[in-house]
């Protein structure tokens, strides 16, 4: 086992190493070794500096987030450049499963939601910057709870978040229903590609 890429894959370090148990993850790595992987995209969101969507900043999208939480399910969309992938999944978006990877992420795929952004003035949407609500929002609050998620990674490590209750409430940017369909409807037209 490469010590160094079982450390980074986990993320683990002198501090955190000893809360961790390493012979399951050991076993898991070794399980998942020659595999495509995923980072914890919960962990890749937490530890990033806000940063405004811009079109000065589009051509550096690394990463599009979407999750929705409705009662007792959770749905996430991933666009991952940095891996070329496409991700359609639910539960938990720290582990995913290799049939919830669906399509390529490529430049082609990055132009169309560029031109997503443009078509909804994605420019203009309001920041959330109340990250414990949002990490509610991410653990999925199970229950009758409805909410959502949208994040945008840039290639600098910085990100874009907003999040809100239900797609079409005043927590939601003008049309983020319809935009949200459409993001949605890319993700399985590029899976079917």
């Amino acid at each position: 086992v490469d010590f160094e890429d079982f450390v980074a894959y986990y993320d683990l370090s002198y501090d955190t190493i000893h809360n961790e148990l390493v012979g399951y993850l050991l076993r898991r790595y070794k399980e998942d070794y020659g595999k495509v992987r995923t980072p914890d995209y919960r962990q890749v969101f937490g530890k990033a500096e806000e940063a405004k969507l811009t079109e000065e900043n589009q051509d550096t999208i690394a990463i599009v987030f979407l999750s929705q939480v409705t009662g007792e399910e959770h749905h996430y969309h991933i666009f991952d450049f940095e891996i070329g992938k496409i991700i359609i999944g639910e539960g938990s978006e720290s582990t995913i499963l290799e049939d919830e990877i669906v399509g390529e992420a490529d430049e082609q795929v990055k132009e169309e939601i560029i031109k997503l952004f443009e078509e909804y003035d994605a420019y203009s949407w309001k920041q959330s910057n109340d990250l414990k609500s949002e990490i509610n929002i991410a653990n999925g609050e199970a229950g009758t709870t409805t909410s959502w998620s949208f994040k945008v990674k840039f290639s600098d490590n910085t990100i874009y978040r907003i999040h809100g209750d239900t797609f079409t409430d005043e927590t939601a940017p003008e049309s983020f229903d319809l935009f949200v369909n459409d993001l949605k409807a890319l993700a399985t037209s590029s899976s079917e590609e």
